[in-house]
């Protein structure tokens, strides 16, 4: 079997094309992730462009060799604005049309075929890289797909920039197809390879990132930031185990914003949402890694503090609740009230986390009963004194 080049600009444009229909068909059905989009508006032009660099091969100078260049030349922008889609960043229009709009400018002063050719492999491997870049910046996300794709692009932009220096030095012949056993025939062969499988690996990033989100919105409160009613009791029940285990204490906190309902009624619950917001950051910031804090629902969150005594915990939350009332929040010449109590109970023998989280209710209950914006610690109740008949 004789392999040319003429038979894999055929096969990659069939090839990056249905590349660019997969990633329509993933878009069809999660329409949120506009980043196929992207990259299939990206393949589809680069198909276009090596299409018509087969069609119009005999005729170098010609219309069709023009549109292939502007082709080629715009498609791996499209590409490069996909990966920042991804990163959740805004396309950068201007930085797109750029490098095309510099290299047919490039291409009107100069007729030089090998010279233009050279420019335009290194500006799509300039794009490439930039895309290869986006993806290196999001590295919170641990997605092995992502990893993948990079290795992907970088092959592809580093096989481009051999292209290019290839071309510049007058190695390609000026008309005619090229000829196969040079390094920009080896670029269409890994065209093959690269539309289809940076594809298929964005596709499988994509649908990693979105399972990691759905279980981080499970886990997490999103309006606060901290864990949410099913991530505390799944965290803090295991932590009470392992501190009876040790036989060191643990105690919980319950906090409840003070007056939060005079805060919705007065000034809307945008604001309502600022304040649980001002909260949760201001007692994050004060609490031990080691601790954990989650919302119950609504104005209530509760803190687990494993090692902690109950009087160590008392001191800990008066001072989130200190921070919390020197905020001292004001709209429109209003003060907006920044109040919390709090309800601290500790652990004892045999005590399991509802009971932990009885206790502290009470504290807490008594904390508001008491006039709000201050701590208390739950106390058992004494036992009753034993009544003496005397006959």
């Amino acid at each position: 079997m004789h392999l040319d080049v003429a038979t894999l600009m055929a096969a990659g444009a069939f090839t990056t094309g249905m590349s660019s229909l997969l990633l329509v068909l993933a878009w069809l059905a999660d329409r949120r992730a506009l980043t196929f989009l992207w990259w299939s508006a990206g393949n589809l032009l680069i198909a276009a462009g090596i299409l018509l660099l087969f069609l119009f091969a005999g005729e170098p100078g010609g219309l069709g060799n023009v549109a292939a260049a502007i082709a080629l030349a715009i498609g791996p922008t499209f590409l490069w604005t996909a990966t920042r889609t991804f990163q959740g960043r805004r396309p950068q229009f201007l930085a797109m049309a750029a490098g095309p709009a510099c290299l047919i400018a490039a291409s009107l002063v100069t007729h030089d075929a090998a010279l233009n050719m050279g420019a335009s492999l290194f500006l799509s491997a300039v794009y490439f890289a930039a895309a290869g870049a986006e993806l290196v910046r999001r590295r919170t996300a641990r997605l092995r797909a992502r990893w993948l794709l990079l290795a992907f692009i970088a092959i592809h932009a580093a096989l481009f920039v051999a292209g290019s220096v290839e071309a510049a030095a007058s190695f390609l012949p000026a008309t005619g197809l090229i000829p196969f056993g040079i390094v920009f025939s080896a670029v269409h062969f890994e065209q093959l390879i690269f539309a289809l499988g940076s594809s298929i690996f964005l596709v499988a990033m994509v649908r990693e990132e979105s399972e990691q989100r759905h279980k981080t919105a499970a886990r997490v409160d999103m309006l606060t930031g901290v864990a949410s009613r099913r991530a505390f009791f799944e965290s803090a029940g295991p932590a009470l185990s392992a501190c009876a285990a040790e036989h060191v204490p643990m105690s919980l906190v319950i906090f409840d914003l003070d007056r939060f309902k005079q805060v919705n009624d007065t000034f809307g619950h945008a604001v309502g949402d600022h304040v649980l917001n001002l909260f949760g950051q201001t007692a994050m910031a004060r609490l031990r890694r080691s601790d954990i804090m989650g919302r119950l629902g609504g104005e209530e969150f509760a803190v687990a503090m494993p090692g902690v005594s109950p009087e160590a915990a008392y001191v800990m939350a008066d001072r989130i609740r200190a921070a919390f009332a020197n905020l001292a929040l004001v709209l429109n010449g209003r003060p907006v009230p920044t109040l919390v109590s709090g309800g601290v109970a500790g652990s004892g023998e045999g005590i399991d986390l509802d009971r932990l989280i009885e206790k502290a209710d009470t504290a807490l209950y008594l904390a508001k009963h008491l006039g709000g914006n201050r701590i208390e610690i739950g106390r058992e109740a004494e036992p009753a004194p034993a009544v003496i008949r005397v006959a």
